[in-house]
């Protein structure tokens, strides 16, 4: 995990719009992030269940899938049951709107989409800000968020009653 967020924060550091050739790190920022969430969300669970692959999925006769692809459940799940993200992320539209308009777009399209902006600073003191069609997160915020999720993780994980 340190090598990731090693990464974020050189980009955070470079982040700087008064140089001549300014860099705009937000969606790599975002990116790594992600990534960095849906991992620790798999450690808390225990890693990839077979049953859960995403090559797994039961069709009613409409022939849509009714089970939501694991990685975007991944990801709702740490959202909605991190304490350091639940009051921005606080429902399953939010959680969803997020990885649907950030995550999906970002690692596959290179690109926000569904009226998604990242910002540096923006909202203050919030990591989430707007509704449906029209959010503004900060970067900033999500990565601080992030690191202290991390924080508790190795915290738990060096308290001896949680060893099995």
């Amino acid at each position: 995990m340190e090598r990731y967020f090693k990464c974020i924060q050189m980009l955070l550091a470079g982040d700087d719009k008064s140089q001549a050739k300014p860099i705009v790190p937000g969606f790599a920022i975002m990116a790594l992030c992600c990534l960095v969430a849906e991992t620790l969300q798999s450690f808390y669970e225990g890693g990839i269940h077979p049953s859960e692959s995403p090559s797994a999925c039961d069709y009613q006769t409409t022939g849509k899938c009714v089970r939501e692809p694991s990685t975007a459940r991944t990801l709702k799940e740490f959202l909605k049951n991190s304490c350091h993200f639940d009051k921005d992320f606080k429902n399953s539209e939010i959680c969803g709107d997020f990885s649907q308009g950030v995550r999906n777009a970002l690692l596959h399209e290179a690109e926000t989409r569904k009226g998604w902006l990242i910002e540096k600073t923006r909202p203050v003191g919030k990591i989430l800000n707007g509704k449906h069609g029209k959010y503004v997160l900060n970067r900033t915020n999500f990565h601080v968020a992030l690191m202290a999720e991390f924080e508790d993780y190795l915290t738990k994980l060096m308290d001896p009653a949680n060893r099995h």
